[in-house]
Order: structure tokens, then sequence, then C-alpha cells
């Protein structure tokens, strides 16, 4: 399967040309306009609304223009099953598990992809890596079985037009012409493309705009990281957890759901075992990248009986390329050991998965980190006990 897998590079890599290279850097991009592209695709009298746009891009209609290709890319972030983090995610876990397999690939696994892929293009039309994967079923069977080669050729054609889609928005080199994406699963799919390795991500907070910051690893074209332009996903990642930062500052409670990005103050009520609660005295939105060494995080001291934390992503040390999502919190509670239990929800998931009971000695940074993939979690039964 690996094999097909390179056939299948070869064929694009071969007409994908780094943005860098054209004559036209910094000239001839175009920025997306997403009001217009929400009023344009929700209008059934506009010649862009959605379901035209779909019908003409099933039929790989080469008279679409970038505003129209443009429109059908961004305008499925305005469509009901709109999903950036979980959109086909069992359907490319299951092509993934194929690809993966050790044993020779059979005429039944082909099928098998193009299937799936089929799948994802029937609930999310416009979601290049769907093409790519029918491409690459479609291709296989072709080199070893033969046949026509209409719809390989049709499936190429339709990734190619959404990777063109994305390249022409910028060509990720700064802030100010940047990749525009929907889909985290797309920046990686443009560096697999132009055949860059990444090293370490940050987010990026500019001009009332979210970038994720890609560090790439040494390559040919001395590129050292490449900016794609979030907004779209951060304004579905704010809709889809039920988590916000509304509270009471006299209401007792016993857990706190905290979004990505949250700074966080409480003051313990009860720590008994089953009986913990505490009072949320503050929440607030919080931008920047933290270095988990800035001592200027937290205060000193911390008032008696409280905790306070954050939930962003965050560098190990200020020379450190790497991000985390990372729990930070320090407390000052009457006796010394502290406990909590937490719970982590993946991008794109519906529940919180349990993951550690944490103990630390009072004034001590506590220091739990994921991966970039963890976008909530939840704090619960904070106790002295465990």
């Amino acid at each position: 399967m690996k094999k097909t897998l390179a056939i299948l590079l070869a064929t694009f890599l071969g007409a994908a040309i780094w943005a860098q290279e054209a004559d036209s850097v910094g000239k001839g991009f175009i920025t997306p306009n997403f009001k217009f592209v929400y009023g344009a695709t929700t209008d059934t009298a506009s010649p862009y609304y959605y379901p035209k746009l779909v019908q003409r891009f099933a039929e790989a209609d080469t008279d679409l223009t970038i505003f129209e290709l443009q429109a059908f890319y961004f305008g499925q972030a305005y469509q009901p099953n709109y999903s950036p983090y979980s959109a086909g995610q069992d359907e490319f876990q299951a092509i993934h598990s194929i690809m993966s397999k050790e044993e020779e690939p059979t005429r039944a696994d082909f099928d098998s992809i193009v299937y799936y892929a089929d799948q994802v293009i029937a609930e999310h039309p416009a979601e290049p890596m769907a093409y790519y994967y029918k491409f690459i079923g479609l291709n296989a069977i072709y080199q070893n079985y033969g046949g026509d080669t209409t719809a390989r050729t049709q499936a190429q054609r339709q990734f190619e037009m959404l990777f063109y889609t994305i390249e022409s928005t910028g060509n990720g080199l700064t802030t100010s012409q940047p990749f525009y994406v929907v889909s985290t699963r797309h920046e990686y799919m443009m560096l697999n493309m132009y055949g860059f390795e990444p090293k370490g991500q940050a987010l990026i907070h500019e001009s009332e705009h979210s970038f994720d910051l890609l560090y790439l690893q040494e390559n040919e074209y001395g590129v050292d990281s490449l900016y794609f332009n979030i907004d779209l996903l951060m304004s579905s990642l704010s809709q889809m957890f039920d988590s916000h930062l509304d509270f009471d500052p006299e209401e007792k409670v016993s857990s706190l759901n905290l979004p990505i990005g949250t700074k966080f103050v409480i003051e313990m009520v009860k720590t008994k075992r089953k009986e913990s609660t505490f009072r949320i005295l503050s929440m607030e939105e919080i931008s920047d990248t933290l270095n988990t060494r800035d001592s200027s995080l937290f205060p000193n001291p911390i008032p008696e009986n409280r905790v306070v934390g954050y939930f962003a992503p965050a560098r190990l040390s200020s020379d450190s390329d790497a991000v985390f999502n990372c729990l930070l919190f320090k407390s000052n509670i009457s006796k010394d050991m502290l406990f909590m239990d937490t719970y982590i929800r993946y991008i794109g998931a519906l529940k919180f998965e349990p993951t550690s009971n944490s103990g630390l000695m009072r004034g001590v940074l506590m220091n739990e980190m994921w991966d970039t993939s963890i976008k909530q979690i939840r704090i619960s039964n904070i106790r002295t006990k465990e």
C-alpha cells in the first residue's frame, strides 16, 4: 500500500509548485471575504448559493472561477454540518487502517478506500483530502487492474482545484499573506504537498486574527515556518463547546469547564473528598502563548484558599518551538496537598475522557500538558485528601 501512496505523491507533487518560487510572490493573492461568502452561499437567488456550487464541483466544472472556488471551499464553514475537527474522522481512520496494512493490498482494499472517500464527499463535498484518497484508490485500481480512467482523472482534478484554492489565498510566509484554511487537516496537507516536514507549532493572535504558525524542518527552499489563518476554526471552536465564561461568583460548584485560552481564579469552600466545592472568582480569555517559566503569570503571594490557573497553549521554555496545551496553576490551600480530577476533550469529541488525579504541594507550579488536539478540559473534585 505504501508503494501506491508513493505513486500518488509523485503524480501530484509534479504539479505542486511552492508559491515562493513563483514570480508573482506578494502579488495576485486573493484574501477570502468571509462576509461575502456567508451572504452569497446562503442566498438561494445567488449564483454562489452553496448547493449550486456543490453541483458544479461534483461535475468538476473547469469553468468555476477562483472566486466561486473560494466560495465553495470557505462556504462549507457556514453549512449546518461544518465540523473542522471531526469531519470524515471515522472514514479517514478506516482509510489509514487499510493503507497501513503490512500485507499486499487487495482489490477489496482499494474499493474500500474509494467507498470511504465517497462517504466523506457525500457529507462534506469541499473536503480536499476525500478527493486525495479517492484518487489513491482509483489510481491503485487502474495501476493493478486497468480500466477506465475518467473517475480517477476527475478526482485528481477536484483535489487540485481545492489545493490551488487554498494556495490562491497567500504564500504563508507572513501574517499579512497567510494561507487560509477551514481545517487543521488542510495545513498538513499543504505541507505534504510542498514536501515540508513540521517540527513545531504555535497559536498566534495578531490584529484580531488567529494563526497557526507551523515551524518547518530544514528544506531546500530555506523556509523556516508557514502561517495559516484559522479565524473560521476559532469561531467554530467557540461555538462547539458548551462551556463559556459566564459565571456566578456566589454560586458553589464542584466542577469547572475550561476552553483553551482561559485564565481562572477559584476559591475553595469545601475540600472534603466527596463534598468538594468552590466559587469561581474570575474567568477571562487570554490570547497569548504562555511560557511555563514566566513568574509573572501568578500573583505573589496567592491569597489563602485560592487557586490561580491557566489552560492555554504554552512553551516549556522561551527558546523552545514546541507548543503544548497546558494546565498551569498554583494554589494556597490551608492543607499542604491538593488533588483534583482532570478530564479532557479532543477537538471534535463529544465526551470528556478522564486523565489523572494530580496532587501537589501549595505554592508549587502544577503543569499538565497535552498536544494541541486537546481543546477543552474539565476539573472537578478539588480536594485535600486522595
